[in-house]
């Protein structure tokens, strides 16, 4: 890891200080409670990416997938089994689908990075909703109906009668 401080033009284009967020949370790493070779590795592994191009933002996400997976497995990446991926992937559930996949792809990355990809390989995580919304999320066409005769004014009658002009469309 680079070890420069933010100059002053990444502190202009760098809103949320990205990079000095990188710096510390990379520094800190040598004094998480695991043991030496995680530590050793990450930060290798950070170093490498950094040589190969990844992003600040990206790095930063791979920090935040460490901590994550740590807090859940505390124990030497070697012996990380296919077991401790799935209770680390359990314990994302509350998380939102894209943290969930980028905490994942982190891990991924890294356990792929030292050659542990026999944790993961079974596994295939559903984290994309695409969107789409289950029948009991949508408005019926009585509670739209509804939603218009309740409307004050024309505008927003106008606007409410959208989702049933689409349907009938």
């Amino acid at each position: 890891m680079s070890q420069q401080a933010p100059s002053e033009l990444d502190r202009e284009w760098d809103i949320y200080n990205t990079k000095g967020q990188l710096l510390r949370q990379a520094g800190s790493i040598s004094n998480w409670k695991t043991c030496k070779y995680n530590r050793k590795e990450m930060l290798h592994f950070l170093r490498k990416n950094e040589i190969e191009g990844i992003g600040v933002v990206q790095r930063l996400k791979y920090v935040y997938s460490f901590k994550s997976f740590l807090k859940v497995v505390n124990k030497d990446f070697r012996k990380v089994t296919e077991r401790d991926m799935e209770n680390f992937l359990y314990s994302l559930i509350n998380y939102k689908m894209s943290t969930k996949n980028s905490r994942w792809v982190g891990v991924r990355k890294f356990l792929r990075y030292i050659g542990r990809e026999d944790a993961y390989k079974n596994l295939k995580p559903k984290f994309h909703n695409k969107g789409q919304k289950l029948p009991e999320e949508l408005l019926t066409e009585e509670e739209v109906q509804s939603m218009i005769e309740n409307s004050k004014n024309t505008r927003n009658k106008a606007v409410r009668s959208i989702p049933i002009s689409k349907r009938n469309g």
